[in-house]
């Protein structure tokens, strides 16, 4: 073993050169590969704290119209799980989550709106793995107006985790009497859950309590969260077609016509990375992400590993002499295969020293990139060090084994008689491997390219309304439903509008960019007199007269609502709501009656504008009038927006003294909604140019290598009169030609790999023909600059010198 350290050791150190481009081509390569491991890892371990989480389902709704997809909504009813429960032996047991989008809760000292505060069925701790560390599961929410919450908020709220027993006034919406407003007695103090789940909790109510406020439990509503615990190893695609079966067969004997309605069982671990429901607790991951992170992170290593094989090969006529010496004097082949194997380990060693060392010191910038709260520990972290161990066997075996295999096999005589050369095959195997390289870069170009070109797109569309010097302002709950704080909105806005800085005011129930937060829903709006139900979901908010032209949006028919004058029997819709409710224009239905909240009276058409990103269709919208709103938008005329923000803030503080001033700018949250994909592109952009470099590195080893075999045949060139441009041609022809295979190969690949990302936007990019053409150039162009400069030295070499060249 020793000896075999010794020839790697003299054999690393006597070309420098070779031995640091492998050295830095594995490292990058590697640590590379261990930070996106750790990312797709995160991401992969959604809902692996829950004991159960193989064991549980959510249940979710499908609606069709005459066969058609129309919605994937991720709330049920609130009968479904317990007649699931009751009826099918399947579902051992079933939890409610009802998400009423923000709650307030307050202190003597302390008063906040909360949007992750659930009503949830005592069963939320035998099915989730929830850690009570105050107070006991059993009978924690069993009454009315019992609450359990996190340490953190504990906390906040009371100073201290040591809570149970004590109240907090609660706000909780419009339902029941006094607007909603009580005592709550906290009865249980949870653990914080980790980030890695897509249920964010950090209050949970007895959801009894809605029942006893007046909440309708029945088939007429889906706002549940529901999850069911299932039997282990329940066959979904048969329970599924049972679910369905007595559901149709539960709403006929109840009374329910037939809805076109689908149950839907998810597994909770799937639900992350791979739904996309409307009325998702919150923004999920994307499984295609992880999947093209993943096939770079392989691309990269690959490219080190082959890197290494390139060279490896290329010298193995400088090597010949050493395994033929070897050979003379007894060595067998298998010991020269373990010498030069051990050779790669010893380089694929040094590359993971070196790699740990990168992923250490840029961890912290790669966090930040991703977006992931990541954390990681080094050698803490078994599965971290079962990895490095697995890529250095790996990359040994793969990068080492066959240039091994080939100096093994050189025969002795053919060696000492100076006739080994290059083999055909050999030459083959290097040139493939090089437009391999050169195929991967391109096809990661072209990638990144199209990343960025489409979220350029979608932020150039227009949207149907003017977000940019747009500030909202967020109302807090507790002054909505307070009948004499709210009274005091009106006075706000008067005051807001008197502002130099302010153009006009408004404001709504939902605001755009926010997903379908505050959206409500109904199903199958219609106009009176039509006989026929539809299946197709509206969704509507109210707003105030002012709303639309804060927003700078377009009423192409009828009338706005009248300021001061409140009709909640008349409503405005948006082109998509006539479409869906069979008008043939505009004006058709300006003065129709809807079957919203029973009867309501269209009197104006609003523009269709995007409520949802640009990943989504259009939806039908209905405008309710109301004022004193959860939004208040503020159309701005100024460029020094901090001082505007004080002026703004000071104006709320004089008005609603003591409450918290809450504020955003609606162009960000608009553009927030692609901020996956935007984190998504600088991932991909800052990898695939480590690729790009791993690649140029080894080909900058190999045309450097493959000048100085060509020494002889330089010198002869230049003596019989060729010039420099004649011989830098001749050196980098070949590796332009293998260039031109790996684009022919590369377009239909990436054409193909990025066309099915594209699949997933609505309103989407065509891929141009540029798209292929700059990687192209740019590959070029970084080719030519890694063998220009061994090349240029070669060309310009005095020949003299050359033929003397052995």
């Amino acid at each position: 073993m020793f000896q075999y350290f010794t020839i790697a050791y003299r054999n690393l150190t006597k070309h420098k050169f070779y031995s640091l481009i492998n050295l830095l081509g594995l490292a990058i390569g590697t640590a590379a590969c261990l930070l996106i491991l750790h990312y797709v890892r995160y991401e992969l371990s959604y809902e692996d704290f829950h004991e159960k989480s193989n064991q549980i389902y959510r249940l979710t709704l499908d609606v069709y119209e005459d066969g058609e997809l129309l919605t994937q909504d991720a709330e049920v009813y609130p009968l479904a799980g317990p007649e699931l429960k009751a009826n099918l032996p399947e579902v051992l047991d079933y939890v409610r989550l009802h998400d009423q989008e923000q709650l307030a809760f307050g202190t003597d000292k302390y008063r906040n709106t909360e949007r992750r505060a659930y009503y949830a069925d005592p069963s939320v701790f035998s099915i989730f793995s929830l850690n009570m560390v105050q107070g006991d599961t059993a009978g924690a929410l069993d009454e009315p107006f019992e609450l359990v919450l996190t340490e953190s908020k504990a906390k906040q709220y009371f100073g201290t985790t040591d809570v149970v027993g004590k109240t907090l006034d609660w706000f909780g919406g419009t339902y029941g009497p006094n607007n909603g407003k009580r005592l709550v007695k906290v009865t249980g103090v949870i653990e914080d859950l980790p980030p890695n789940t897509h249920l964010k909790i950090d209050f949970l109510i007895s959801y009894i309590s809605l029942q006893t406020i007046g909440y309708p439990m029945g088939w007429d509503a889906n706002n549940e969260f529901t999850y069911l615990l299932m039997e282990p190893q329940t066959n979904l695609a048969a329970f599924s077609e049972k679910l369905n079966k007595f559901v149709e067969s539960f709403q006929s004997a109840e009374g329910f016509e037939d809805s076109e309605e689908r149950f839907i069982v998810q597994p909770m671990a799937d639900i992350h990375l791979y739904s996309n429901k409307t009325f998702e607790p919150e923004a999920n991951g994307d499984a295609d992400t992880v999947t093209f992170l993943s096939v770079i992170t392989l691309f990269i290593l690959i490219i080190a590993w082959v890197n290494y094989v390139n060279l490896a090969t290329a010298r193995s006529v400088e090597r010949a002499k050493e395994v033929g010496v070897k050979k003379a004097v007894g060595c067998s082949r298998l010991q020269l295969i373990r010498q030069f194997l051990f050779e790669s380990l010893v380089i694929n060693l040094l590359a993971m020293v070196l790699a740990v060392l990168i992923v250490y010191v840029s961890f912290a910038a790669f966090r930040n990139l991703s977006g992931q709260p990541l954390s990681i520990r080094l050698f803490s972290d078994s599965i971290f060090m079962l990895t490095i161990a697995g890529l250095v066997v790996i990359g040994t075996l793969l990068s080492g084994l066959y240039p091994a295999l080939v100096l093994s096999s050189f025969r002795p005589v053919a060696v000492m008689k100076g006739k080994l050369k290059n083999t055909t095959h050999g030459r083959y195997l290097r040139q493939g491997l090089v437009v391999f390289q050169f195929l991967a870069s391109v096809v990661l170009m072209v990638g990144t390219f199209t990343v960025y070109q489409q979220l350029a797109f979608m932020r150039q569309q227009e949207l149907g309304m003017d977000i940019d010097q747009v500030l909202v302002v967020d109302v807090p709950l507790d002054i909505q439903i307070d009948s004499i704080a709210r009274s005091r909105i009106g006075t706000l806005q008067q005051a807001w509008g008197n502002l130099s800085t302010v153009e006009a005011v408004g404001s709504s129930g939902a605001a755009p960019g926010t997903g379908y937060n505050f959206l409500s829903s109904n199903i199958g709006i219609r106009r009176i007199g039509d006989e026929k139900d539809n299946n197709i979901t509206f969704y509507w908010y109210r707003a105030d007269a002012n709303f639309m032209d804060v927003l700078d949006m377009e009423l192409i028919a009828g009338r706005n609502f009248q300021e001061g004058s409140r009709n909640e029997r008349q409503i405005l819709v948006n082109e998509k709501a006539v479409e869906m409710m069979g008008f043939t224009s505009a004006e058709e239905a300006i003065g129709q009656i809807t079957t919203f909240y029973d009867s309501a009276e269209i009197i104006g058409v609003a523009q269709n504008y995007h409520h949802l990103s640009m990943k989504e269709p259009i939806i039908p919208l209905i405008y309710m009038h109301g004022s004193n709103n959860l939004y208040q938008y503020l159309r701005l005329n100024t460029d020094d927006l901090p001082q505007t923000l004080k002026q703004v803030e000071a104006t709320y503080e004089e008005v609603f003294s003591g409450s918290t001033f809450s504020y955003f700018f609606l162009d960000d949250t608009f553009n927030q909604q692609y901020q996956a994909e935007t984190q998504f592109g600088k991932v991909f952009g800052v990898f695939a140019g480590l690729a790009i470099l791993v690649a140029c590195l080894g080909l900058l080893g190999l045309s450097s290598y493959t000048s100085i075999q060509r020494t002889k045949e330089i010198g002869i060139r230049k003596a019989l009169g060729a010039s420099v441009s004649h011989i830098i041609l001749l050196l980098t022809k070949s590796y332009f030609r293998l260039i031109l295979i790996a684009l022919v190969v590369a377009i239909p690949v990436a054409n193909y790999v990025m066309g099915e990302w594209l699949n997933q936007f609505t309103y989407r990019i065509g891929i141009s023909w540029w798209l292929f053409v700059v990687p192209g150039i740019l590959v070029v162009l970084i080719a030519l600059l890694a063998v220009s400069g061994q090349t240029l030295k070669s060309a310009r070499s005095n020949p003299v010198k050359a033929l003397r060249y052995e």
